[in-house]
Protein backbone atom coordinates (compact mmCIF):
# COMPACT_ATOMS: atom_id res chain seq x y z
CA UNK A 1 0.00 0.00 0.00
CA UNK A 2 3.03 2.41 0.19
CA UNK A 3 2.64 3.31 -3.47
CA UNK A 4 -1.00 3.93 -3.38
CA UNK A 5 -0.33 6.43 -0.50
CA UNK A 6 2.22 8.07 -2.11
CA UNK A 7 0.20 8.48 -5.22
CA UNK A 8 -2.69 9.90 -3.12
CA UNK A 9 -0.72 12.21 -1.20
CA UNK A 10 1.27 13.45 -4.71
CA UNK A 11 -1.85 13.92 -5.82
CA UNK A 12 -2.93 16.46 -3.02
CA UNK A 13 -0.03 18.32 -3.08
CA UNK A 14 -1.11 19.82 -6.79
CA UNK A 15 -3.90 21.19 -4.64
CA UNK A 16 -1.74 24.14 -3.96
CA UNK A 17 -1.83 24.79 -7.79
CA UNK A 18 -5.44 24.73 -7.66
CA UNK A 19 -5.80 27.27 -5.17
CA UNK A 20 -3.82 29.54 -6.90
CA UNK A 21 -5.75 29.23 -10.18
CA UNK A 22 -9.11 29.21 -8.81
CA UNK A 23 -8.94 31.49 -5.43
CA UNK A 24 -12.25 31.34 -3.38
CA UNK A 25 -13.20 33.59 -0.56
CA UNK A 26 -16.32 33.93 1.39
CA UNK A 27 -18.58 36.22 -0.54
CA UNK A 28 -19.09 39.36 1.58
CA UNK A 29 -22.74 39.97 1.08
CA UNK A 30 -25.62 37.70 -0.17
CA UNK A 31 -25.95 39.28 -3.41
CA UNK A 32 -22.01 38.37 -3.99
CA UNK A 33 -22.81 34.44 -2.92
CA UNK A 34 -25.53 34.16 -4.79
CA UNK A 35 -23.36 36.10 -7.85
CA UNK A 36 -20.51 33.81 -7.01
CA UNK A 37 -22.86 30.43 -7.44
CA UNK A 38 -24.69 30.72 -11.08
CA UNK A 39 -21.24 32.13 -11.96
CA UNK A 40 -18.65 29.43 -11.17
CA UNK A 41 -21.29 26.35 -10.06
CA UNK A 42 -24.40 25.94 -11.37
CA UNK A 43 -23.62 25.76 -14.63
CA UNK A 44 -21.22 24.00 -14.63
CA UNK A 45 -22.43 21.01 -16.32
CA UNK A 46 -21.16 18.98 -19.27
CA UNK A 47 -22.97 21.21 -22.43
CA UNK A 48 -23.99 23.56 -20.93
CA UNK A 49 -23.36 27.22 -22.85
CA UNK A 50 -21.28 29.63 -21.40
CA UNK A 51 -24.10 32.49 -22.20
CA UNK A 52 -26.25 30.57 -19.44
CA UNK A 53 -23.75 32.21 -16.87
CA UNK A 54 -23.65 35.42 -18.53
CA UNK A 55 -27.41 35.96 -18.67
CA UNK A 56 -28.00 34.69 -15.35
CA UNK A 57 -25.40 37.78 -14.43
CA UNK A 58 -27.21 40.17 -16.26
CA UNK A 59 -30.47 39.53 -14.90
CA UNK A 60 -29.63 38.91 -11.06
CA UNK A 61 -27.82 42.29 -11.76
CA UNK A 62 -30.82 44.08 -13.24
CA UNK A 63 -33.62 42.28 -10.53
CA UNK A 64 -31.40 42.87 -7.44
CA UNK A 65 -29.06 46.03 -8.61
CA UNK A 66 -26.33 44.26 -6.36
CA UNK A 67 -28.18 44.00 -3.26
CA UNK A 68 -30.96 42.04 -1.91
CA UNK A 69 -32.89 42.98 0.35
CA UNK A 70 -36.04 40.45 -0.36
CA UNK A 71 -36.40 37.04 -2.28
CA UNK A 72 -40.13 36.32 -3.07
CA UNK A 73 -42.01 35.10 -5.89
CA UNK A 74 -42.07 38.46 -7.11
CA UNK A 75 -38.27 38.50 -7.85
CA UNK A 76 -38.23 34.30 -8.86
CA UNK A 77 -40.66 35.18 -11.40
CA UNK A 78 -39.14 38.39 -12.85
CA UNK A 79 -35.86 36.35 -13.42
CA UNK A 80 -37.07 33.45 -15.22
CA UNK A 81 -39.13 35.90 -17.83
CA UNK A 82 -36.09 38.51 -17.73
CA UNK A 83 -33.55 35.00 -18.96
CA UNK A 84 -36.01 34.03 -21.43
CA UNK A 85 -36.17 37.85 -22.93
CA UNK A 86 -32.75 38.26 -23.06
CA UNK A 87 -32.11 34.78 -24.44
CA UNK A 88 -34.57 35.47 -27.24
CA UNK A 89 -33.59 39.26 -27.59
CA UNK A 90 -29.89 39.03 -27.56
CA UNK A 91 -28.71 35.27 -28.11
CA UNK A 92 -30.65 34.65 -31.45
CA UNK A 93 -33.47 32.69 -29.55
CA UNK A 94 -31.03 30.58 -27.65
CA UNK A 95 -33.38 27.58 -25.59
CA UNK A 96 -32.54 28.10 -22.01
CA UNK A 97 -33.17 23.98 -20.83
CA UNK A 98 -35.70 25.21 -18.69
CA UNK A 99 -36.12 22.09 -16.31
CA UNK A 100 -32.55 22.07 -15.77
CA UNK A 101 -31.99 26.12 -15.58
CA UNK A 102 -30.70 26.96 -11.87
CA UNK A 103 -32.86 30.41 -12.85
CA UNK A 104 -35.85 28.54 -13.54
CA UNK A 105 -39.13 30.05 -11.94
CA UNK A 106 -40.26 26.61 -10.36
CA UNK A 107 -37.02 24.94 -8.63
CA UNK A 108 -34.52 27.11 -9.32
CA UNK A 109 -32.05 28.73 -6.80
CA UNK A 110 -34.47 32.25 -5.97
CA UNK A 111 -36.98 29.75 -5.61
CA UNK A 112 -35.28 27.49 -3.01
CA UNK A 113 -33.98 30.14 -1.50
CA UNK A 114 -37.55 32.03 -0.98
CA UNK A 115 -38.97 29.03 0.06
CA UNK A 116 -36.53 28.90 3.20
CA UNK A 117 -36.74 32.21 4.08
CA UNK A 118 -33.15 32.54 3.09
CA UNK A 119 -31.36 35.31 1.29
CA UNK A 120 -27.57 34.25 1.38
CA UNK A 121 -26.62 30.83 -0.48
CA UNK A 122 -23.17 30.71 1.36
CA UNK A 123 -24.54 31.56 4.61
CA UNK A 124 -27.07 29.14 4.79
CA UNK A 125 -25.13 26.41 3.72
CA UNK A 126 -22.10 26.69 5.80
CA UNK A 127 -24.24 27.45 8.85
CA UNK A 128 -25.49 23.80 8.40
CA UNK A 129 -22.27 22.76 7.31
CA UNK A 130 -20.51 23.68 10.83
CA UNK A 131 -23.60 22.12 12.72
CA UNK A 132 -22.81 19.13 10.97
CA UNK A 133 -25.92 18.55 8.92
CA UNK A 134 -23.91 17.85 5.54
CA UNK A 135 -26.48 15.69 4.21
CA UNK A 136 -29.15 18.70 4.67
CA UNK A 137 -27.22 20.70 2.86
CA UNK A 138 -26.58 18.26 0.04
CA UNK A 139 -30.16 17.67 -0.44
CA UNK A 140 -30.94 21.25 -0.47
CA UNK A 141 -28.01 21.58 -3.37
CA UNK A 142 -29.37 18.98 -5.41
CA UNK A 143 -33.40 20.38 -5.05
CA UNK A 144 -31.97 22.88 -7.25
CA UNK A 145 -32.76 23.05 -10.95
CA UNK A 146 -29.79 21.81 -13.08
CA UNK A 147 -27.47 20.98 -9.69
CA UNK A 148 -26.76 17.20 -9.82
CA UNK A 149 -24.35 15.35 -7.10
CA UNK A 150 -20.94 16.45 -9.07
CA UNK A 151 -22.10 20.67 -8.45
CA UNK A 152 -23.38 19.94 -4.98
CA UNK A 153 -20.30 18.21 -3.78
CA UNK A 154 -18.51 20.49 -5.38
CA UNK A 155 -20.27 24.00 -3.86
CA UNK A 156 -20.08 22.07 -0.37
CA UNK A 157 -16.35 20.71 -0.82
CA UNK A 158 -15.46 24.44 -1.44
CA UNK A 159 -16.94 26.07 1.29
CA UNK A 160 -15.98 23.47 3.54
CA UNK A 161 -12.29 23.60 2.82
CA UNK A 162 -12.96 27.70 4.16
CA UNK A 163 -15.13 27.25 6.84
CA UNK A 164 -14.33 23.74 8.64
CA UNK A 165 -11.47 22.69 10.84
CA UNK A 166 -9.39 19.72 8.35
CA UNK A 167 -10.75 17.26 11.08
CA UNK A 168 -14.06 17.79 9.49
CA UNK A 169 -12.87 17.51 6.12
CA UNK A 170 -13.54 13.88 5.65
CA UNK A 171 -17.31 13.44 4.60
CA UNK A 172 -17.93 11.43 1.18
CA UNK A 173 -20.10 14.72 0.20
CA UNK A 174 -17.41 16.52 -0.39
CA UNK A 175 -16.32 14.49 -2.76
CA UNK A 176 -17.20 16.00 -6.46
CA UNK A 177 -16.76 12.88 -9.11
CA UNK A 178 -15.63 13.56 -12.42
CA UNK A 179 -13.61 11.86 -15.44
CA UNK A 180 -10.49 12.90 -13.99
CA UNK A 181 -11.66 11.92 -10.12
CA UNK A 182 -12.00 8.39 -11.28
CA UNK A 183 -8.98 8.21 -13.68
CA UNK A 184 -7.06 8.94 -10.01
CA UNK A 185 -8.92 6.04 -8.53
CA UNK A 186 -7.87 3.59 -10.93
CA UNK A 187 -4.48 4.97 -10.91
CA UNK A 188 -4.04 4.38 -7.16
CA UNK A 189 -6.22 0.95 -6.84
CA UNK A 190 -3.31 -0.44 -9.72
CA UNK A 191 -1.31 -0.37 -7.12
CA UNK A 192 -3.92 -2.47 -4.56
CA UNK A 193 -5.61 -6.22 -5.16
CA UNK A 194 -8.79 -3.65 -5.46
CA UNK A 195 -11.06 -3.13 -8.29
CA UNK A 196 -12.36 0.06 -8.95
CA UNK A 197 -16.00 1.34 -7.63
CA UNK A 198 -18.82 1.03 -9.48
CA UNK A 199 -21.36 3.79 -8.27
CA UNK A 200 -20.34 7.41 -7.33
CA UNK A 201 -21.44 7.09 -3.76
CA UNK A 202 -18.59 4.30 -3.52
CA UNK A 203 -16.28 6.17 -5.28
CA UNK A 204 -16.75 9.06 -2.77
CA UNK A 205 -16.23 6.87 0.58
CA UNK A 206 -12.73 5.37 -1.03
CA UNK A 207 -11.67 8.51 -1.69
CA UNK A 208 -12.30 9.15 1.88
CA UNK A 209 -10.87 5.67 3.18
CA UNK A 210 -7.50 6.05 1.05
CA UNK A 211 -6.86 9.93 2.54
CA UNK A 212 -7.13 8.74 5.81
CA UNK A 213 -5.08 5.66 5.29
CA UNK A 214 -2.41 8.14 3.58
CA UNK A 215 -3.24 10.94 6.06
CA UNK A 216 -3.91 13.42 4.00
CA UNK A 217 -6.93 15.69 2.80
CA UNK A 218 -9.70 14.33 1.42
CA UNK A 219 -10.28 17.90 0.38
CA UNK A 220 -7.27 18.85 -0.83
CA UNK A 221 -6.88 15.30 -3.11
CA UNK A 222 -9.76 16.35 -5.11
CA UNK A 223 -8.66 19.50 -5.63
CA UNK A 224 -5.23 18.17 -6.48
CA UNK A 225 -6.32 15.20 -8.44
CA UNK A 226 -8.64 17.37 -10.76
CA UNK A 227 -5.94 20.24 -11.36
CA UNK A 228 -3.52 17.50 -11.92
CA UNK A 229 -5.18 15.75 -14.95
CA UNK A 230 -7.10 18.66 -16.35
CA UNK A 231 -4.41 21.15 -16.67
CA UNK A 232 -0.82 19.32 -16.48
CA UNK A 233 -1.34 15.38 -17.29
CA UNK A 234 -4.38 15.64 -19.45
CA UNK A 235 -4.49 11.85 -19.88
CA UNK A 236 -4.40 8.97 -18.23
CA UNK A 237 -1.08 7.61 -18.88
CA UNK A 238 0.74 11.12 -18.32
CA UNK A 239 -1.40 11.53 -14.87
CA UNK A 240 0.13 8.08 -13.66
CA UNK A 241 3.40 9.11 -14.66
CA UNK A 242 3.18 12.26 -12.39
CA UNK A 243 1.68 10.56 -9.62
CA UNK A 244 4.75 8.94 -9.48
CA UNK A 245 7.27 11.21 -10.49
CA UNK A 246 7.70 14.61 -9.36
CA UNK A 247 10.20 15.32 -12.03
CA UNK A 248 7.84 14.13 -14.43
CA UNK A 249 5.41 16.60 -13.35
CA UNK A 250 8.22 19.73 -12.86
CA UNK A 251 8.98 19.21 -16.04
CA UNK A 252 5.43 19.27 -17.48
CA UNK A 253 5.46 22.52 -15.20
CA UNK A 254 7.92 24.18 -17.40
CA UNK A 255 6.44 23.48 -20.78
CA UNK A 256 3.38 24.99 -19.49
CA UNK A 257 5.29 27.79 -18.46
CA UNK A 258 6.57 27.98 -21.81
CA UNK A 259 3.53 27.73 -23.45
CA UNK A 260 1.93 30.60 -21.48
CA UNK A 261 4.73 32.65 -21.71
CA UNK A 262 4.22 32.18 -25.82
CA UNK A 263 0.98 33.07 -25.61
CA UNK A 264 1.16 36.31 -23.67
CA UNK A 265 4.18 37.67 -25.89
CA UNK A 266 2.07 36.95 -28.68
CA UNK A 267 -1.14 38.90 -27.47
CA UNK A 268 1.28 41.86 -25.69
CA UNK A 269 2.71 42.06 -29.81
CA UNK A 270 -1.15 42.54 -31.02
CA UNK A 271 -2.10 45.02 -28.81
CA UNK A 272 0.75 46.96 -29.33
CA UNK A 273 -0.30 46.40 -33.54
CA UNK A 274 -4.13 48.14 -32.43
Amino acid sequence: MVLAHNAVRNMASFSYLFLENYPFEPPKDAFSALLNFVTNYSYERQGSPRAYRTIARRVLNEIFKGNIEKITQKEVDSAWILSKRIAKEDYNGLGLNETHNSLNSDKGVLKRLAEKGEMNIYNYVKILLKEGQVEKAYNFMVSISGVGQKIASLYLRDIAYIELEPAKHYHHLFQPIDTWIRQAIKIILSYTSEEAPTRILDEKKLIVELCRDAECSPIEFNQGAWYAGSVIAEDYGTLKEISENREKAEDLIREKIIESEKLIYSMKKWLKRS
